[in-house]
């Protein structure tokens, strides 16, 4: 049927629903909202955990759970109303967009390394594992699963300073 017939047949006739249209945004709340057991399984989750969409390289955190905010902090601006991307040191915003596009085009689960400020002005170590959930028009939705690493990298450049030192005392 051409749209145009069925454009007119939706106005004649306002019991069917209308075809979604190509510029639809993405409602994160639609699939708590829908399904009550998706918001139950959110929020028991112990690891930080946000859903995603990337459309254009950019990248929009649409749902977090209280982990990811005690991790990162309640005032996060990447939630309230900023982009991820800006409280990420800029030398890892390449490969963060990289891994986000290699999830959109195979649809495997990917991961990567980073250095981020949290609201309160520290910095962190954060890996991201990505896992690809669908797409809705333009907008490709993924989960990730963050885990604090600081402290492992912490103890990987005291283990290269010493030894660095070390070395050069055997000179």
């Amino acid at each position: 049927m051409p749209v145009d017939e069925y454009a007119d047949l939706i106005k004649n006739n306002g019991q069917l629903s209308q075809p979604a249209a190509a510029s639809f945004e993405f409602n994160g709340n639609q699939m708590w909202i829908s399904d009550h057991r998706m918001e139950e399984l959110f929020a028991d989750m112990l690891q930080p955990v946000a859903i995603y969409e990337f459309e254009n390289d950019k990248i929009e955190a649409v749902r977090v759970n209280t982990p990811f905010f005690e991790l990162l902090g309640y005032d996060d601006s990447s939630i309230t109303g900023g982009m991820p991307l800006d409280l990420i040191d800029p030398k890892y915003h390449d490969s963060i967009i990289d891994t986000f596009r290699r999830v959109a085009e195979t649809h495997k689960e990917e991961e990567c390394e980073y250095l981020r400020r949290t609201s309160d002005g520290k910095s962190k170590w954060l890996r991201i594992r990505l896992k690809y959930i669908s797409k809705i028009g333009a907008h490709h939705i993924f989960v990730g699963v963050l885990t604090d690493i600081t402290i492992q990298r912490e103890l990987d450049m005291v283990f290269m300073r010493l030894s660095g030192e070390l070395g050069k005392e055997d000179k």
